[in-house]
């Protein structure tokens, strides 16, 4: 978690290519936004969430999926408001913290002005007698990275003493879901204490149904998923939220009765009107406490003279696989997609070795075509492959990562 642009993605991308063989299972790149890594033979299981709004969400659910929350702050930037945001969040939700001061190879980082204001945010580091483990890295030399996984399998060994028991039926959390043609739901799932197996009866929110297939992080079948393990299910009768929980029930009816009931309450609950309530009733009723809307005309003429803000949403991306020069027209890059989606409209920027190559860092840029096979589309999902060309720029190289966003104005509030 933290600021747009501090090298949480570049430190992410570091890790997984750090620990996985590039010929492992053919070359296949990652294809969901949970994965796992191994170090010193401990598997270490990383969340790729967009934002922080899925986190708030999953926390307020009560299905909190993380134990630690890596806050990672650009030494050259210093702590920003996204900063203050995401250490927040991760109070919030009562997690341990990990800080990250990245970036610490640039001529202009301070470490020193860095510690100090994450200091005056009450994160103490442990070298001055505080509880939160402050790690310094460097996505592009990878300096500080094996500490910093040292340091996680550190804080869940001996100060959360993280234990799960495999041998029960598995439980955790859906962290996302889809429906594809080939193969109906597939839903990505973490599971979090006993094992999952194939064949077995799943209850997951409002869906059931038994699950056919398993797939790891990398795409490959399973037979089963184990404590702390990310995995793809298929088999779910219908698509659940990204929040849910998910048990193993002993029979196919079971479960399918449970998930029919909770359907009749969300039914229930989105026809059922809202009584009012006015001074009058409010003292026959026995509640503790009073919810009240206050109207201000005045808080609402202000906010709307505040200056939008623009926040980047991350849409998807892809890695060249090929690249092909086409005279009068330039460099295509052949690539596949490997998380969310690439959008025609969408802006876009090129990710060497875990730099951002190009656009500038004032300037953006854009598709200029975009094809599925040989057809002009708006976009290509997760999984596929496709050929793009970007708009003004041709030196585009085999294994680059072309990152799709898009920039939304986000009105201020005086909140």
């Amino acid at each position: 978690m933290g600021h747009v642009d501090h090298g949480k993605t570049s430190l992410l991308d570091y890790i997984r290519k750090s620990n996985i063989v590039a010929t492992e299972a053919g070359g296949i790149t990652q294809s969901l936004r949970a994965w796992r890594v191994e170090h010193n033979g401990r598997p270490i299981t990383f969340l790729d969430t967009p934002g922080h709004e899925a986190f708030t969400k999953m926390r307020a659910r009560g299905a909190n999926v993380t134990d630690i929350a890596v806050i990672v702050v650009a030494a050259s930037d210093g702590v920003q408001p996204q900063t203050e945001e995401a250490i927040s969040h991760a109070k919030a939700a009562e997690v341990a913290i990990i800080v990250a001061i990245n970036k610490i190879d640039l001529p202009n980082a301070n470490i020193k002005k860095t510690e100090g204001q994450l200091l005056n945010l009450g994160l103490a580091p442990d070298t001055l007698g505080g509880d939160v483990h402050f790690v310094h890295t460097s996505a592009v030399t990878g300096k500080g990275v094996d500490e910093l996984l040292e340091t996680i399998s550190l804080v869940a060994d001996y100060e959360l003493v993280l234990k799960a028991n495999p041998n029960k039926p598995g439980r955790g959390t859906c962290l996302e879901a889809s429906v594809s043609e080939g193969e109906g739901v597939l839903a990505t799932v973490l599971v979090q204490d006993g094992t999952l197996r194939r064949g077995d009866v799943m209850l997951c929110g409002a869906a059931s149904g038994r699950v056919r297939m398993l797939y790891s992080d990398l795409g490959l079948p399973l037979d089963e998923a184990t404590p702390s393990m990310p995995c793809r299910v298929t088999g779910l009768d219908e698509v659940p939220n990204a929040d849910d929980p998910f048990v193993v029930v002993a029979e196919l009816a079971q479960a399918a009765e449970i998930a029919e009931k909770r359907k009749a309450k969300v039914r229930e609950a989105s026809q059922r009107g809202r009584e009012m309530v006015d001074l009058n009733t409010l003292t026959q009723t026995k509640a503790t406490e009073l919810k009240v809307i206050i109207k201000a005309d005045v808080r609402a003429a202000m906010e709307g003279k505040l200056k939008p803000r623009e926040e980047i949403v991350h849409l998807g991306r892809a890695v060249v696989r090929e690249t092909f020069k086409i005279s009068r027209v330039g460099t295509i890059a052949g690539c596949r997609v490997t998380q969310g989606a690439i959008e025609r409209s969408g802006k876009v920027r090129v990710i060497r070795n875990g730099v951002v190559v190009y656009p500038p860092p004032d300037k953006s840029a854009s598709l200029e075509s975009l094809k599925r096979v040989k057809d002009d589309v708006r976009e290509v999902q997760q999984g596929y492959e496709c050929g793009l060309k970007i708009a003004g720029y041709d030196d585009v190289k085999v294994d680059d990562v072309i990152e799709c966003y898009r920039i939304e104005q986000v009105q201020r509030t005086l909140s």
